[in-house]
């Protein structure tokens, strides 16, 4: 298979990304059953206060599951409010539903004197801080800490899959806040985020040219990256990928993949479909042909098929009793 890497001038290109437009408007009782706040602090990253906006069914006997979406735009754009359609969307069907936002990254610019104020890790700091905040929160919000997904786009899944794959003892829980709870979470659906974010280089960067082509391309990756994680990332990009984490017992995945995706290539959900299969992780892939990275998704039937796929791998992870069986009618 043809393999791409995931260069910075790319990255940037989808920057502000928003997808997946809402399927036709519901009713205005069904919205006016919900309600809605906005700029939530759930914690701090550095010196920056993290906001997030939630919204919930009004009168939904709970504890009721949450999911948490995380924008894209290549870790250093983006907004959480790009995702607010999704979030009232998710709330009409009975979820707890979050946009967080986290700190982006600012690529290092050499000679122009202007520095990465939020380098790797924070940003998988402030989404585990996300998911803490939701658990410690979980009386007032009206959350099943037991039943929480995470849900990304691009970059945001990227983090999305590090949250199912990684626990506690993988180490880059932050400083953010609610450190007595977990911030792993049930399930995890991704859209084309990128899995293998590479490896360290050789100490002499010559050897580059001696390494077989796949690591020669995994080094090269990384070091497209470190333009935007900065130097402890490129100490061991391993770390930051989500490949790096899979395990018996992690989150069940739902992933998206369109076939001619040139920022992420089909070969990062390949791979995490091989690693899940290989450990026994439950989940689906959904590839769509001939479509790339973000443009063209927002556009109905895929928006619609990809929200009802949406809708039914979360009724399935996490509220399995409103899953209709036709198992007897087969038979």
């Amino acid at each position: 298979m043809m393999t791409r890497l995931l260069l910075p001038t790319c990255l940037l290109a989808a920057a502000g990304l928003t997808l997946l437009a809402r399927p036709p408007t519901p009713l205005a009782a069904k919205e006016a059953a919900i309600e809605i706040h906005r700029d939530v602090v759930f914690g701090r990253g550095g010196e920056t206060e993290l906001k997030l906006d939630l919204a919930r069914p009004r009168a939904a006997k709970g504890p009721l599951p949450a999911v948490l979406i995380l924008h894209g735009g290549g870790w250093v754009a983006g907004n959480k409010r790009d995702f607010l359609p999704i979030v009232k969307l998710l709330a009409e069907e009975g979820f707890v539903a979050v946009t967080a936002q986290y700190r982006l990254a600012r690529p290092t610019i050499s000679g122009m004197g202007r520095r990465n104020p939020n380098p790797w890790p924070a940003q998988i700091e402030d989404a585990k801080c996300a998911v803490r905040y939701l658990r410690a929160n979980a009386k007032r919000w009206n959350i099943d800490s037991q039943r929480i997904a995470a849900m990304g786009f691009s970059a945001g899944g990227h983090l999305a899959m590090l949250l199912g794959t990684m626990n506690g003892a993988d180490g880059l829980e932050g400083e953010g806040g609610h450190a007595t709870h977990a911030s792993s979470v049930q399930a995890v659906i991704s859209f084309f985020g990128p899995t293998n974010m590479g490896r360290a280089r050789p100490q002499d960067t010559k050897d580059i040219a001696k390494l077989p082509p796949e690591e020669k391309r995994d080094v090269l990756r990384a070091m497209a990256l470190s333009a935007i994680f900065g130097q402890r990332f490129m100490e061991d990009p391993t770390r930051a990928s989500p490949l790096s984490y899979v395990n018996e017992g992690d989150a069940a995945m739902l992933l998206f993949q369109g076939t001619k995706d040139r920022l992420v290539d089909p070969e990062h959900t390949v791979s995490m479909m091989d690693a899940l299969t290989q450990a026994g992780v439950p989940g689906k892939v959904v590839f769509h042909v001939g479509k790339g990275h973000g443009r063209g998704w927002k556009s109905d039937p895929l928006a619609t098929d990809s929200m009802q796929d949406v809708l039914d791998f979360l009724n399935q992870r996490l509220r399995p009793g409103r899953v209709r069986s036709l198992a007897a009618r087969l038979k």
